[in-house]
C-alpha cells in the first residue's frame, strides 16, 4: 500500500482533529475494537501471550492507577483526549465539567481507579490493543456521596523498530501537530512544517493501492 500525504493551505489555525473512521481491516480502525461486547475471537486476533510485552502492558495499567491515586494528571490525561473509549456519554454527562480532562476530574473528586479485568489482544503489524475493564471510586472533595463508576478502556501500544512496546499516542484535538520535512512532488524543493508562512496548514493523510 501506498500512502499519500496532500497539503492544503487555508485560513483557519493548524490544529490536531478528529478524524473519520478508518476502513475495517486498517491497523488504525479502533471502532470495531473499541465496542465491549466484542471478543477477541469477534476480532479474528489472538490474545497476548508474550509474558515480556504483558508484563510491559501490566507496568502502563499499574502507573495509571498511581497517577489517580496521587491526582497527577500528565499520565492519564490520553484516557480524556484520545478517544480512549474511557468514559461513556452517560458519565460524562454524571460528571459535567469534570469528565473534560483528567486535570479537570482531580480538581473535583479524589479518584481512585482499578482494573478488574478486560483482554489485550496482539493485532497485525505490530499493534498490541490493551481493552481493561476498569472500576472508578470518585469521593467528592466538598463532600458527599462516592460515586462508583465502570466501564472499558481502550489503548493501543505500538512495537517499535527495536520490538520494544511503546503506547501509541498521537496529538490531542487542539494540540500542536509534530513537525516533519518531505520532499515536493516536483523534485525541486522541500516542505517543513514548522517553517513559517502566511496562512495555516491543514494535513490531509489517505492512500491508494
Amino acid at each position: 500500500m501506498k500512502f499519500l500525504l496532500m497539503l492544503a493551505l487555508v485560513p483557519a489555525g493548524l490544529v490536531a482533529c478528529a478524524s473519520p473512521q478508518p476502513e475495517p481491516g486498517d491497523p488504525a480502525a479502533t471502532a470495531d475494537i473499541a465496542d465491549p461486547t466484542r471478543t477477541a475471537e469477534d476480532l479474528n486476533a489472538p490474545l497476548l501471550t508474550d509474558p515480556n510485552e504483558l508484563a510491559v502492558v501490566a507496568r502502563f495499567r499499574q502507573e495509571w492507577v498511581s497517577a489517580f491515586q496521587r491526582s497527577n494528571p500528565d499520565p492519564v490525561e490520553f484516557m480524556f483526549q484520545q478517544e480512549a473509549v474511557f468514559l461513556t456519554d452517560d458519565q460524562k454527562a454524571q460528571l459535567g465539567d469534570a469528565a473534560e480532562s483528567a486535570a479537570a476530574l482531580f480538581a473535583v473528586y479524589d479518584a481512585e481507579l482499578a482494573f478488574t479485568g478486560g483482554q489485550t489482544i496482539d493485532e497485525a503489524q505490530n499493534w498490541v490493543v490493551d481493552w481493561p475493564e476498569y472500576r472508578m471510586t470518585l469521593t467528592p472533595k466538598s463532600g458527599g456521596e462516592a460515586l462508583e463508576l465502570e466501564g472499558t478502556l481502550f489503548v493501543r501500544h505500538h512495537r517499535d523498530e527495536y520490538d520494544v512496546l511503546r503506547l501509541a499516542l498521537g496529538p490531542a484535538i487542539g494540540g500542536q501537530a509534530l513537525d516533519f520535512n518531505l520532499n515536493t512532488m516536483s523534485g525541486d524543493g522541500s516542505f517543513r512544517l514548522s517553517d513559517p508562512r502566511e496562512k495555516p496548514v491543514v494535513l490531509v493523510f489517505g492512500s491508494y493501492t
